[in-house]
């Protein structure tokens, strides 16, 4: 995979990032770490700007991200759940059946983005694993374009600063530091998660009161 990337930018530049980054918006690959930190070096290797390809990147993870969104809107909890439905039943006993939450589980999240505001959009596109899916449930939840964007957009510019800053400035030495990096955002991750617990059961029991026979 980070050949496939590296090739691609090398040869197609900013189009390939710009590519790169709207597929990880939409489908959560490839992974934009890399196609950050390439677009990091290629700043310093060619004639592009740093700000070039910092724009190029976060216009294309925004549109990514808003397609997803407008998915997920089009979709609607209805349709949504039973395509979950659908999902759950098919991997049951596959290994990748821990990516299908349940349907309380699902829904809970969908009124927990709804109800406690779409900042947490934005503190969650600063994180790996989570900040491209996080578009769906918003989507599902009908929240206002106007904030979708706005907290999207903050939390892509600071995901994008910080990935392309570290292959700007440490270009061929930038794998080095991907590890412990994704180590302490992924425990950042795990730190905002545990705190949000609370809140994200409070709203499953909810839905199991109001929605018992889900």
């Amino acid at each position: 995979m980070t050949e496939f990337i590296q090739h691609y930018i090398t040869i197609y530049g900013l189009a390939a990032i710009f590519a790169f980054m709207l597929a990880n918006g939409l489908i959560s690959g490839p992974p934009s770490e890399l196609v950050l930190a390439f677009g990091g070096i290629l700043a310093t290797t060619t004639n592009h700007t740093i700000l070039s390809v910092f724009c190029v990147a976060v216009a294309g993870n925004l549109l990514g991200t808003f397609v997803l969104y407008l998915i997920g809107r089009c979709l609607g909890v209805n349709y949504s759940f039973k395509l979950l439905k659908k999902f759950n039943r098919r991997f049951k006993n596959n290994r990748i059946s821990c990516l299908f939450p349940g349907n309380r589980t699902a829904l809970a999240m969908v009124l927990f983005i709804k109800n406690e505001g779409a900042i947490w959009v934005g503190i969650l596109r600063c994180f790996p694993v989570i900040r491209s899916i996080i578009s769906f449930p918003a989507g599902i939840a009908v929240m206002p374009v106007s904030q979708f964007i706005f907290w999207s957009l903050g939390g892509i510019c600071v995901w994008a600063s910080l990935w392309i800053a570290v292959g700007y400035l440490l270009t061929e030495t930038w794998s080095v530091l991907t590890l412990p990096l994704n180590i302490v955002l992924l425990s950042g991750l795990a730190i905002v998660i545990y705190f949000l617990k609370k809140r994200l059961n409070a709203y499953v029991t909810q839905v199991i009161m109001s929605h018992k026979k889900l």
